[in-house]
């Protein structure tokens, strides 16, 4: 089973990253760290070394892809790689509908199971995707 972790703040990452190794622990698949963005990959030269520097730790591939949907990027991803489960933080959307996550489970429905991290308790909201 491959695993995607999806990673957009840095002070979540480990949290997430934990969690996708706990669920390949129990399959013979791979761990995949994505992190997808809008903003020009110029500006985000020490966000995307940190989360590369943990994927290492971790033994984890780690992929970076600019665009301007993300949804549509995941789902690209998703499919190269044959990813079975998503690993993603809870929504700050106040309506979940327009989530990513919700987005994301629209596009990927049949192909891939979205699994939703709870926010840790030493963690405030705003500081989850």
């Amino acid at each position: 089973m491959n695993i995607l972790v999806c990673v957009t703040k840095q002070n979540t990452v480990k949290h997430l990253i934990t969690h996708g190794l706990k669920m390949k622990e129990k399959s013979n698949g791979d761990l995949f760290v994505l992190h997808v963005t809008k903003k020009p990959l110029t500006e985000l030269a020490n966000e995307i070394q940190f989360f590369y520097d943990i994927c290492k730790e971790y033994d984890a591939n780690f992929g970076v892809i600019h665009s301007d949907s993300i949804v549509k990027a995941i789902t690209k991803y998703v499919k190269e790689n044959q990813i079975d489960k998503i690993i993603m933080g809870e929504t700050r959307q106040e309506n979940p509908r327009k989530s990513t996550m919700y987005k994301l489970q629209s596009a990927l429905y049949g192909i891939a199971e979205i699994v939703l991290v709870p926010i840790r308790e030493d963690r405030h909201y705003k500081d989850v995707i």
